[in-house]
């Protein structure tokens, strides 16, 4: 995968990501990229298989919380983890859930490519909103499609910063005025 990892820095430096050089530490952790951009950090782990996350994604976790010490990223910045693996396995995708739910540092993504190019799946990546416009990959952030929504500020808030599962939570508990 370490030419699908050059092309999407590349697609990613294109628009408006920057790549950050990575520490023998962070190769270490698994992480293969890091891309700066605006609004945020995204590491990526390319891995063998989807049973490799559960034993990666604290190490690479870790890292991406160092990451608030590089001046690039700072502390205002949102972090992605994503992991990518080459095809899914629906029965190591099961035991998933609790990591890719634990937003504690950043939220986790989990990306098999079953086929696909690495460039073709960050255009599915979710807490971004990405398209194809004229053939360039455009990735703004979440916060202004959420906001042209008209949704309560307080919902808008959480959406940007807190779990699914605390998010329904409030939304059961009427946290938030009637939508």
């Amino acid at each position: 995968m370490k030419i699908e990892i050059q092309k999407l820095a590349e697609v990613l430096s294109k628009n408006g990501w920057n790549e950050i050089s990575l520490k023998e530490e962070t190769k270490c952790a698994g992480l293969s990229l890091i891309c700066v951009s605006n609004f945020a950090a995204l590491g990526m782990a390319m891995l063998d298989t989807t049973g490799e996350i559960a034993s990666r994604w604290a190490d690479c976790q870790e890292q991406m919380l160092k990451l608030r010490e590089n001046e690039t990223v700072g502390r205002r910045k949102d972090l992605y983890l994503a992991f990518i693996v080459e095809k899914g396995n629906s029965e190591g995708e099961t035991h998933l859930q609790s990591i890719l739910s634990d937003t504690n540092v950043c939220r986790k993504i989990y990306i098999a490519l079953n086929g696909r190019t690495v460039e073709e799946a960050i255009l599915g990546i979710p807490y971004l909103n990405a398209s194809t416009q004229g053939g360039r990959l455009n990735v703004t952030g979440i916060i202004p499609i959420v906001d042209g929504l008209g949704l309560p500020s307080d919902l808008n808030s959480d959406l940007g910063k807190r779990g699914a599962a605390a998010i329904l939570d409030n939304l059961l508990n009427g946290k938030y005025r009637k939508l």
